[in-house]
């Protein structure tokens, strides 16, 4: 687990959100979410509905596909990795 994920929980929506914050603006086929968050494809679909909605993520057809990333317009977003930095700078400050 990450420290995020450690702090926060372990849900399908927070793994999708955690794998793909420092994944800038690359979309990713469902499978691929899949595959990266550690997500079944049982689960994914709801999560991605439910991220789409609160527009947290975004999707385009690439390639006659849909795929995804993460809407680093959203102020959510941004905060989620902004803390995110902070837990971890944390961490590596106690290791010193």
């Amino acid at each position: 687990m990450t420290p995020f994920e450690n702090i926060l929980g372990n849900t399908p929506k927070l793994r999708i959100i955690d794998h793909m914050l420092p994944l800038d603006n690359i979309y990713f086929t469902k499978t691929e979410i899949c595959q990266i968050a550690d997500i079944s494809k049982q689960k994914i679909d709801q999560a991605i509905t439910e991220l789409s909605n609160d527009n947290i993520i975004k999707s385009k057809i690439i390639d006659n596909e849909l795929q995804y990333t993460l809407n680093f317009d959203n102020p959510i977003i941004t905060s989620i990795q902004d803390f995110n930095f902070h837990v971890i700078d944390k961490l590596y400050e106690d290791i010193k």
